[in-house]
């Protein structure tokens, strides 16, 4: 899904395809989907062997297309889940999401877990005036989400922590945490055997190997 431009995503996942063509004798590629929405029916009508998705489009993806062969559940710095993070400009006064008076609001996608989903469901307890229509705008990627905020052109802005981590300090300060929530997933297409699957799993859990 594309979370970040084409390029980032061709240089972060470039060395997994890589390595997992390796293990299982077959060339793998990379493919960015052209939206969040494409990504999950692509994967949901096995057009991708090998998919990475989040919680929020996994969910929406099974109930549309039904279960797929789970591969492994992303872990990072030793944690299965992971949190989002609303970020305003480092000059900005507000400190609480109440505090964010008349301005508006940069979203990802409407299919986003920490690009929508969590963030609306605490500003729906906090400050339920930021969701009205037009005072949000979905933006497309988390790099557009930074951007839009640090330009001025938005009061405030949700992405993953792991964004948000590589701006702060650069115009921009977390004006919130979420909650944590499970981890994304790499999934299989329906199609592929249940050799091939297995073989999958067993190249990705090399990866946690001293």
């Amino acid at each position: 899904h594309p979370y970040l431009s084409p390029d980032e995503l061709n240089q972060r996942f470039g060395p997994l395809a890589e390595f997992l063509s390796k293990q299982i004798d077959r060339k793998i590629v990379i493919r960015v989907g052209r939206s969040y929405q494409e990504h999950i029916d692509a994967t949901g009508k096995n057009l991708i062997d090998i998919a990475y998705v989040g919680p929020l489009p996994y969910v929406k993806m099974v109930r549309k297309y039904g279960q797929k062969p789970l591969l492994v559940c992303q872990e990072t710095k030793g944690r299965t889940s992971f949190r989002g993070a609303v970020l305003v400009r480092e000059a900005d006064n507000a400190q609480s999401l109440k505090d964010l008076g008349e301005g508006n609001f940069a979203f990802v996608d409407k299919n986003s877990t920490m690009g929508f989903l969590v963030p609306v469901y605490m500003l729906l307890s906090e400050n339920p005036e930021m969701l009205q229509k037009a005072r949000y705008q979905f933006l497309q990627s988390h790099e557009n989400v930074v951007l839009g905020v640090l330009a001025g052109d938005f009061k405030a802005g949700a992405v993953k922590e792991e964004i948000s981590e590589l701006f702060l300090g650069k115009g921009l300060r977390e004006l919130t945490k979420t909650i944590p929530v499970p981890e994304h997933l790499f999934v299989a297409s329906s199609h592929l055997s249940s050799e091939t699957v297995n073989d999958l799993r067993s190249a990705f859990l090399l990866l946690n190997l001293p």
